[in-house]
């Protein structure tokens, strides 16, 4: 017995040893000093220095990518005619590190060279911010991959469609987003919008939370684990909501009619609005608001439960 425990120690101090190695290579790659070292564990830090800017003209542009395996980006509008990208950081990039822009036909992409992005052991990076300026006669698409990171809009924005795919790392919008279609997805963060006009709208967070502050036009929300809150703005023709283990608040005009269905597995329904239960223990619930047209709003959680709210 005394042999096993001791084999488990010598693993243990094994991992925790790999464990502040990696941490010491990468400080000292960057030349960190041991204060700033424990950015590398994405621990806030606000000393960042202009470190590359690269622009380019928008004429004919269709898409513009932005790909990072882990960096922050943040979005902003400019009244300038091209786009510029600002990298900056808390410590030293070499040149393999440094963004690049490519244009392609009518697409521009923006990345790093993943091919030679220096390894790094449980997902350390360095403290980095990518600042995206979009001229704001640009009307069209934008498309965001993050592996690690977090996105955060800064301004207004008229697109046509807006997708943001990120596998860890909160997405933030603090403005108006307005397009035809926007998809925004996170397998691990937060979703957390002020305003979001779009035809069509898909969100879906796998470990977090949803919140859209205003929503207007039809399309899904859905959360593994996770709350969901939306405020309705107007609803084209439909909204479906769903969450497998977290609650849902929805807020809804007095305005809209709609029609409603919701269905708590384990949980109850609450709503301000009339409402028709199946049993005593208001976990299914049905309601038919207002007058013809009525929009659809759909609503079921596996383990939680629905609020339904009356805003004026």
């Amino acid at each position: 017995m005394d042999k096993i425990l001791i084999k488990i120690r010598i693993v243990i101090l094994a991992i925790v040893a790999v464990f502040f190695t990696t941490i010491l290579i990468n400080g000292i790659y960057y030349r960190k000093s041991s204060g700033d070292i424990f950015s590398l564990l994405n621990i806030e830090n606000n000393n960042y220095e202009i470190k590359h800017e690269e622009n380019t003209s928008i004429d004919n542009c269709e898409n513009i990518m932005l790909d990072f395996h882990s960096s922050n980006v943040i979005i902003k509008s400019t009244d300038e005619k091209k786009l510029k990208v600002v990298q900056k950081a808390t410590g030293k990039i070499n040149e393999k590190e440094k963004i690049i822009i490519t244009k392609e036909g009518n697409n521009i992409s923006i990345k790093k060279d993943q091919s030679k992005r220096v390894f790094f052991i449980f997902g350390f990076n360095l403290n980095e911010k990518i600042e995206v300026y979009i001229p704001k006669d640009y009307n069209k698409n934008l498309q965001i991959n993050l592996s690690s990171g977090n996105v955060k809009i800064e301004s207004d924005l008229t697109l046509n469609n807006l997708k943001s795919t990120q596998s860890s790392g909160n997405f933030k919008g603090q403005y108006h987003i307005k397009a035809n279609e926007v998809i925004l997805k996170t397998t691990s963060g937060n979703i957390n919008v002020e305003k979001i006009d779009s035809k069509n709208y898909g969100f879906n967070a796998s470990s977090g939370n949803i919140s859209i502050d205003s929503l207007e036009g039809s399309g899904n929300a859905h959360a593994t684990s996770g709350n969901i809150k939306i405020r309705y703005k107007d609803i084209s023709d439909y909204s479906n909501i769903e969450s497998t283990s977290g609650n849902i608040k929805i807020e809804i005009p007095e305005k809209i009619s709609f029609k409603f269905t919701g269905k708590c597995t384990s949980g109850d329904i609450h709503s301000d609005f009339h409402m028709d239960y199946e049993s005593e223990k208001k976990n299914e619930a049905y309601g038919k608001i207002g007058s013809a047209p009525y929009k659809k709003i759909n609503t079921n959680t596996t383990s939680g439960n629905i609020d339904v709210v009356k805003v004026p």
